[in-house]
């Protein structure tokens, strides 16, 4: 996957960041910025500006242990911007642009937490995301089928 397919997310309603193995983000969507602030809109920021104290591991590490034994998501707290910890269910997928091996991360707030009715809105939000694209493909292949049968 390429990145630049991949941050179609960048108008997501849902947290979404590339990170490498490093932790370093390598890019944030404006619905992270709005949660998490100045902590990402450093040009050099690093994933442990909103790590939460409370986890048992750097983000360094747990980007390793997770390469080793993937999961889908992974419940996962982060400060937030007013210096709430916060918890999000973390969707982790890894990436590969220009032979460098990325991390995307989409979080979802956690759905047993008060914020259900955002967690569904932003669920939703993410079916309407893949509809469009799939859409647009689909009229994409079309356009090109029916110019080529007019030339005929």
């Amino acid at each position: 996957m390429k990145s630049d397919n991949v941050f179609t997310l960048e108008n997501a309603g849902w947290p979404v960041l590339l990170v490498d193995a490093m932790a370093n983000v390598v890019r944030a969507n404006a619905a992270a910025i709005k949660i998490f602030g100045a902590a990402l809109e450093a040009s050099h920021s690093n994933l442990s500006a909103i790590w939460s104290a409370e986890g048992v591991e750097s983000p360094e590490n747990f980007l390793a242990h997770w390469e080793h034994s993937p999961l889908p998501a992974a419940l996962l707290k982060f400060r937030l911007q007013d210096g709430t910890s916060g918890a999000f269910l973390t969707s982790i997928c890894p990436v590969t642009q220009d032979g460098q091996k990325l991390f995307l991360l989409q979080l979802l707030p956690d759905a047993g937490a008060s914020d259900s009715k955002l967690a569904h809105k932003q669920k939703l939000d993410c079916a309407l995301q893949l509809g469009r694209s799939v859409t647009l493909d689909f009229n994409n292949a079309l356009t090109s089928i029916l110019g080529h049968t007019t030339l005929l």
